[in-house]
């Protein structure tokens, strides 16, 4: 894993659903970088400075470099990523990077066994979007996911541990019991291990709802409390899910003075939630908490999302007609809905 650079600069347009998926890269690896909106005065500066005014957008300028049209798969190879692993055959593989998998990692090759960690998308999991985690064993101040999966990442490199990153494992295969397992990586390649690891942690639960895939990337996103947060001040967010990634992300953009409307399926937040997190969410002015509720309506606007539709079957959160549990449909105006209900990893 790359030490994190110095501050990238990063011009792109922030509706855009390939130059979100840019941004949320470089927030979940714990890279600095400068976001400056396509058009702005700081933008143009920017790329009339660089000789750049017709490039292809997202422009990326590391240092002296410049890279236009700029893709996370590209600036991945930039960095010397994607490349294929290094051995035929190791002591002990991982399949996870998550903080799991990195510990594991870690303990592995401190040991002294050649260790290989595969991961089809960045390291740390779900823990990469919090923004702060404060239930951590050694961190007492808290510590960001993104820069904990950054310093287990190199300290287990520090130990000879390899991180095969963007590379998801496809399959496997045993020609017999004593016989090295054999792991389909999917850039085409096979490794084979003495000992397999599988520590995939958790996934996104992907809504069925008429017209959400196109708006993926603008104005609904999976678990982007983090990169989006900073852009949404003064604007109405809608956070689906209970767990502590959700109220993370609800925190996250509350405290950049977004109005958070919180849709929970179960009748209470202590079922799935750290209790600090939950405190801090019930005293929050600019939250507004909705359990046995569920999203059931996206509403484009042309623009991206103009509102979403829930149903709530047992009234808002204090609601006198709470216990005569009716179902109300209720329609909030809505720049942001940000999916954030987890399930293991299948």
């Amino acid at each position: 894993m790359s030490p994190v650079r110095q501050t990238l600069q990063v011009v792109g347009r922030r509706m855009d659903a390939e130059h979100y998926r840019l941004r949320d890269f470089l927030t979940r690896t714990a890279q600095p970088y400068e976001w400056h909106e396509a058009g702005s005065a700081e933008a143009d500066l920017l790329l009339n400075r660089l000789g750049l005014v017709d490039a292809t957008l997202p422009v990326v300028v590391d240092g002296d470099e410049s890279l236009a049209g700029a893709t996370v798969e590209a600036v991945m190879e930039a960095w010397g990523g994607n490349r294929p692993a290094k051995r035929k055959h190791y002591d002990f593989v991982v399949i996870g990077a998550g903080p799991a998998g990195l510990a594991a990692a870690v303990y592995a090759a401190s040991d002294g066994l050649s260790t290989l960690v595969c991961d089809r998308d960045v390291p740390g999991g779900q823990a990469s979007y919090a923004t702060m985690i404060e239930n951590f064993f050694g961190f007492p101040d808290g510590i960001g996911g993104a820069e904990l999966a950054r310093l287990a990442g190199r300290q287990a490199e520090g130990f000879g541990a390899e991180l095969l990153l963007m590379r998801g494992v496809t399959g496997s295969r045993m020609d017999g019991h004593d016989e090295p397992v054999g792991l389909l990586i999917d850039d085409g390649s096979e490794v084979t291990a003495s000992v397999v690891l599988a520590a995939p942690g958790m996934d996104w639960t992907r809504l069925d709802l008429d017209g959400i895939d196109d708006l993926i990337g603008d104005g609904v996103y999976y678990g982007a409390g983090r990169s989006e947060a900073a852009q949404c001040a003064g604007q109405n967010v809608v956070v689906v899910g209970a767990g502590n990634s959700a109220g993370q992300a609800v925190l996250n953009f509350a405290n950049q003075t977004a109005r958070v409307t919180m849709l929970v399926r179960g009748d209470r937040l202590r079922k799935s939630m750290s209790a600090y997190l939950i405190e801090r969410i019930e005293n929050h002015p600019l939250i507004d908490v909705h359990l046995e509720t569920q999203l059931t309506d996206l509403h484009p606007n042309g623009e991206g999302l103009g509102g979403a539709t829930f149903t709530d079957a047992a009234g808002q959160v204090g609601d006198p007609n709470r216990r005569r549990r009716l179902p109300l449909h209720r329609r909030v105006a809505a720049h942001r809905v940000v999916l954030s209900r987890a399930r293991p990893h299948e």
